[in-house]
């Protein structure tokens, strides 16, 4: 569920729900040992308009117990002509790590997945800041940075690069 900062309470005539989201954040779960993340890092923090976020994270079990861990990651759209999300989700990993063991994620994200729909029904990037968040869950944030785009309002063509890569290293 998209968290805005405007969200609207219901109409009138029905009652008036304060909280807003669910019971559980998204990516939300239990597991029987712990994780910690360190060495998080961006590559470049000023970008082109046609670049690539690069983000690196390293996670360890530091639990006594083998598990799985889902590494997420999110951006949000500082300053824009439309309301956005404060936090989407552009790229995951899922790890199973032994006790002690640790490993590497690298998250490619083509700065056209930092796109939306203008009023006119196109899908643009706009230059800006720009969040990058790397988390447990949509609230358990361990890691946030600002990147730059540089340029204008870019229209993207109808094949644009929509996919971010991961790879485990």
């Amino acid at each position: 569920m998209p968290y805005y900062y405007n969200h609207k309470l219901k109409s009138g005539g029905t009652p008036i729900a304060y909280h807003f989201g669910s019971n559980y954040p998204f990516g939300y779960g239990l597991s029987y040992t712990s994780f910690e993340y360190d060495e998080v890092e961006i590559k470049d923090h000023k970008l082109e308009q046609e670049g690539s976020v690069e983000v690196t994270v390293s996670v360890r079990n530091s639990g006594p117990l083998a598990g799985h861990e889902v590494i997420q990651l999110y951006v949000r759209d500082m300053v824009s002509s439309l309301v956005r999300p404060i936090r989407e989700l552009k790229g995951f990993s899922k790890l199973y790590l032994e006790p002690g063991e640790q490993k590497t994620v690298r998250f490619s994200l083509p700065v056209d997945m930092l796109n939306f729909t203008n009023r006119l029904h196109q899908r643009v990037v706009e230059a800006g800041d720009f969040d990058i968040m790397v988390g447990k869950s949509s609230t358990d944030i361990v890691f946030k940075e600002t990147i730059t785009v540089n340029g204008g309002t870019r229209i993207l063509p109808r094949d644009w690069r929509m996919i971010c890569e991961v790879e485990v290293i």
